[in-house]
């Protein structure tokens, strides 16, 4: 079997006819028919999963990207832009890979060191997506993730704040735990003295009818 491959451009709805010549421009004798419908091509939309929009980094570490795109047709191409606060945005092209129809994810390790990032410094990532679209591209940015950069010093500083933080926790529990078993316990003495003048004034009752009879 013979196969033909071709393109063409649509600029409204129609009606397709595909007819079958031979060698010499004969007209075969079957002819096949297609309604074709336009669709609009709606630009892709692009979001950076991780890190979190605004996060902290220690300097030297490498950070853990992941973008994700997806579009109605094809997302073509995935670029990261990134900017020292004060700088202009630098681009590094990510090495993408398609998931679902129409849907690329890009994964890859952000190297402070390697970026030449300091502790104090703090840089901005945008994510670009584009399509596919034959005429003119359509190219849109993700929402703005903020990286703030600490020394190891701020970053054991926080660890033992939290240490700290969740030690006073487990203490006020401990402490809580033990109003909440006073409290129990005085229950119980209440519910015990309460029995005891109960069985009281049975006894001096059974007495007093007992001398008066």
């Amino acid at each position: 079997p013979h196969t033909v491959a071709g393109e063409f451009t649509m600029t409204m709805d129609g009606q397709l006819e595909l007819r079958f010549v031979g060698h010499q421009e004969e007209p075969g004798p079957d002819v096949r028919h297609a309604q074709l419908v336009t669709l609009n091509d709606r630009p892709p939309r692009v979001a950076i999963s991780t890190p979190e929009p605004i996060s902290l980094a220690v300097e030297n570490w490498q950070v853990p990207l992941r973008v994700e795109a997806t579009d109605d047709v094809q997302v073509d191409q995935l670029t990261l832009e990134w900017a020292r606060a004060g700088d202009d945005m630098q681009q590094i092209p990510l090495a993408a890979k398609p998931n679902e129809r129409g849907s690329l994810s890009a994964e890859a390790q952000l190297d402070l060191r390697e970026l030449g990032l300091k502790a104090g410094d703090s840089i901005t990532l945008e994510a670009i997506a584009r399509d596919n679209r034959p005429d003119q591209a359509q190219e849109v940015r993700s929402e703005p993730c903020v990286i703030r950069v600490i020394s190891q010093q701020d970053y054991h500083a926080q660890l033992r704040a939290m240490y700290q933080s969740e030690q006073i926790a487990a203490e006020i529990d401990e402490l809580q735990g033990q109003l909440d078993e006073l409290s129990r316990d005085r229950s119980e003495v209440l519910r015990r003295s309460q029995q005891f003048d109960e069985s009281l004034q049975q006894s001096t009752a059974f007495r007093l009818m007992v001398l008066r009879q």
